[in-house]
Formats: structure tokens, C-alpha cells, sequence
């Protein structure tokens, strides 16, 4: 596994590279993220969404605790990731159809965990590919092809491999378009590649990432 390691660093010094290179800003505190979480989720729903008053207050709590989570510490994930699915079970009995809602509630709600299997399955991908059509920002689809791929390769049924194959390569190109935004904070970049890394763990689906990142950073100026 040594030269995953190795190569996992390489990477996430590409994907950190445009964003420290073409600045010398500071670490983005606390803050600082939580306001581009919030912009990119509330902000974004609040100009692509799926909106209407019978679950805007919901959707929008949820993705405000959402939001809150990328910062939280381990005492307050368990808290949020509870109001996240109760926010998005409510959203979702009212008839929300926002796909980026539809994520939160298959990765969050109590009652979509009790799910079977294939059932889980089917949410995240529904949730995935509609989140993929929509103009939500790059990181968001990012974050729901991963997932939806995780899971759907979880059995290792190898019949699913043209999704999970679909999944990955769109989770791809995702995380490229969104290290090219100069918002984008170092923090949420490790993060991202993190998630990256761990989907191609145990394959080497990584050589091409690496290929595909390298490729389109190399381009950028500076």
C-alpha cells in the first residue's frame, strides 16, 4: 500500500496547489468555511433549488446543519446528523423532489437507514444522478457521486460495475472543476481528497484520478 500513500499525497498536493499558489491568504478559519458551506448549499438552493413554502423551512434548516457539519467537532456531528434527518424527513413527507435534499435524506434519515439494502442503493443513486443533471455547484455532486458509488460497490456485485464505474468517473471530473474555483478553502480541498482517495482504495482506479487532476491542474496559470 505504500505507493497509494505516496501517490495519495502527490495528488493532494495538485488539488491543494491552485489554491495556495494563487494566493497568499490566509487558512480559511472556521468561519471563513462555514460561509462557503452555507453559500454553496443554502446559497445554492436558495437560486437552483427545488423550492416551494410546503418545505423550504426544512430544506433549508437541513442544509444549514449540513453546513454547520463540515466544522462541527465529534460532540456536535451526532446532534446535526440527527436534525439533518429529521429536517429532511419532513421535507421529503411534504414532497420535496430537490435532489440535493434527497441526498441529505438518504445519507441522514433514520428511517432511510432502516432501508434494505438495494432500497438504500436505489436513493443514493436516484439522489446522485439528479444532483449531477442539476446546476447545484461542483463539490455537492462530488460528495453524492461518492456515496452513491461507496454503496452500490459495498456487496461487490459486479454487475453493478457500469454504475459504480459511472459514479467514480463523474465524482472525478466533479472534484476537478471545483479545485479550479479560487473559493474553494484548502481545508474542504483535503477533505474532498480524502473521500477521493478512499473510493479507490483498493483498486488502481486511482492511477487514472491522479491522471485526470493532474492533467486539467496542469493547465491553470501560474
Amino acid at each position: 500500500m505504500k505507493w497509494l500513500h505516496r501517490g495519495s499525497l502527490i495528488v493532494l498536493l495538485l488539488l491543494l496547489w491552485p489554491l495556495s499558489s494563487c494566493s497568499h491568504k490566509p487558512p480559511a478559519t472556521r468561519l471563513d468555511r462555514e460561509k462557503w458551506n452555507r453559500a454553496t448549499l443554502n446559497g445554492a438552493y436558495d437560486a437552483v433549488g427545488s423550492r416551494n413554502p410546503k418545505w423550504d423551512k426544512d430544506a433549508e434548516d437541513a442544509l444549514t446543519h449540513f453546513a454547520e457539519t463540515r466544522t462541527a467537532s465529534d460532540n456536535e456531528q451526532e446532534t446535526l446528523s440527527d436534525l439533518i434527518g429529521y429536517d429532511t424527513d419532513n421535507a421529503t413527507d411534504a414532497g420535496c423532489d430537490d435532489p440535493m435534499i434527497r441526498y441529505l435524506h438518504a445519507r441522514f434519515s433514520t428511517a432511510a437507514r432502516a432501508k434494505t439494502l438495494a432500497e438504500r442503493q436505489g436513493l443514493f443513486m436516484d439522489a446522485a444522478d439528479k444532483l449531477q443533471g442539476s446546476s447545484y455547484p461542483p463539490i455537492r455532486k462530488f460528495y453524492a457521486n461518492v456515496d452513491a458509488a461507496e454503496i452500490l460497490w459495498q456487496p461487490r456485485n459486479t454487475n453493478r460495475w457500469p454504475d459504480v464505474s459511472r459514479l467514480r468517473d463523474n465524482s472525478v471530473w466533479n472534484l476537478v472543476q471545483a479545485v479550479q474555483e479560487k473559493s474553494f478553502p484548502e481545508a474542504e480541498a483535503y477533505d474532498a481528497a480524502e473521500a477521493l482517495f478512499q473510493m479507490f482504495a483498493h483498486n488502481a482506479g486511482i492511477t487514472n484520478a491522479y491522471n485526470q487532476i493532474e492533467s486539467e491542474l496542469s493547465r491553470q496559470p501560474g
